[in-house]
Order: C-alpha cells, then sequence, then structure tokens
C-alpha cells in the first residue's frame, strides 16, 4: 500500500504539480504569497475557515496505518519536485519561486478545501 501510494504522489506530481501547490496554497491562505495583494481577501476567507490548523492536528492525529500512507504520498511528491528542479511547471519560473516540500497536512487542507466547495 505505501509503494501505490508513494507511485500515486509522484504521478499526481508529474501530472499536476502546479495544480496541487496553487490548491494547497489556497487552502492554507498562503495564495498572496505568490499573487500579490489582490488575492488576500481569499486568504483571510480561508484562514478564517482553519483549515490549515485543522489539516496540521488531523496530521497528528492519524492512526499508524494512514500515516505511513500519506507519508509516502508526500514522499512521492517531494521526488517528483526534487527529480525536477530544473523542469518544474512554468508558472513556478514565470512566478519566481519553488514549490515547498509537501507535507500530509498538505493532503489534508487540500482535502478541507475540496469539501468546502
Amino acid at each position: 500500500m505505501e509503494d501505490l501510494a508513494e507511485a500515486q504522489g509522484y504521478v499526481m506530481a508529474q501530472d499536476r504539480l502546479w495544480q496541487m501547490d496553487l490548491l494547497r496554497r489556497v487552502a492554507r491562505g498562503q495564495l498572496s504569497e505568490i499573487l500579490g495583494s489582490r488575492t488576500l481577501p481569499i486568504d483571510k476567507e480561508f484562514r478564517t475557515y482553519g483549515f490549515a490548523r485543522a489539516a496540521e492536528r488531523d496530521a497528528s492525529l492519524l492512526d499508524p496505518e494512514s500515516r505511513k500512507v500519506m507519508e509516502a504520498y508526500a514522499r512521492g511528491v517531494n521526488q517528483f519536485i526534487t527529480q525536477n528542479k530544473k523542469n518544474l511547471p512554468l508558472e513556478f519560473s514565470l512566478l519566481g519561486y519553488e514549490p515547498a516540500p509537501w507535507q500530509p497536512s498538505d493532503t489534508l487542507a487540500v482535502s478541507g478545501y475540496m469539501y468546502e466547495l
């Protein structure tokens, strides 16, 4: 199961890294860090929802098996980022930043964002 989750993380990042990073930033209220002040209202809204705090809390409460799977997924995403630093999606170079390492709590934060929709 861990190998499958790691492979899924790698493939997901290969196909959707920019979208993953964007959704993570929206869910955590960090969009303005890359897009500027015009997205502050969105950041304030999502910080008020508290998805980032809930994701950090929930990640710390995962049962051992779920933790292993979530960590394996994050490992796969991070392996793709590390192996492709010079060939990341165009949006990263246009905005002048590299994605931070993926954490299990990022997956939970994005899930919260998707639930909100």
